[in-house]
């Protein structure tokens, strides 16, 4: 689901160049959903080679190299995506995420923490930040954020797993 900010304007005219360029980001966005990492990677770069190094860009190459396991470039790149759009939660998200697959977790609290001042109510950032204060042995802390991803995700179907997961974790950590 697209932002506001990311969607061309609904009238008036509009450059065939912006139209291309946002078939350019539907196709990266597609080959993302179906896995194809490597041809969204491919796709990412050869636009930013045409329109020029943006946040959109940098941050769709970001989940295409976390898709490959390409840990460092994807931090790099979702650090760059969220530099130029600091406000973007989403990137932020993928950057803790990829900072947990490295280990960093201090650093991915910070990213986290920057992202709920932006989106206090997104249950992912809650989620990522209870397992990070977990594998750093926060317990109070991730308590309190698995607490809050559970108050916030109980309507959301797609979190139902992650939603069992984290209350067989508080039920392992109260027993």
């Amino acid at each position: 689901s697209r932002t506001e900010a990311e969607r061309l304007p609904a009238s008036g005219p509009v450059p065939p160049t912006a139209k291309a360029i946002d078939v350019d980001y539907q196709m990266i966005e597609k080959s993302l959903a179906r896995a194809d990492h490597q041809g969204a990677l491919d796709a990412a770069t050869k636009l930013e080679k045409y329109i020029g190094e943006n946040w959109r860009t940098q941050y769709l190459s970001g989940v295409a190299l976390m898709g490959l396991s390409r840990w460092e470039q994807a931090i790099a790149a979702l650090g760059k995506a969220q530099e130029l759009n600091p406000r973007h939660a989403t990137a932020a998200l993928y950057l803790s995420v990829a900072l947990q697959e490295r280990g960093e977790h201090a650093r991915a609290i910070q990213v986290l923490d920057k992202a709920q001042q932006l989106q206090p109510l997104s249950p992912e950032l809650w989620l990522n930040q209870g397992h990070s204060h977990q594998a750093l042995g926060h317990k109070v802390e991730a308590r309190k954020a698995y607490n809050r991803f559970l108050e916030l995700s109980v309507n959301r179907q797609d979190l139902a797993v992650q939603r069992v997961w984290v209350q067989n974790r508080l039920q392992k950590d109260n027993g």
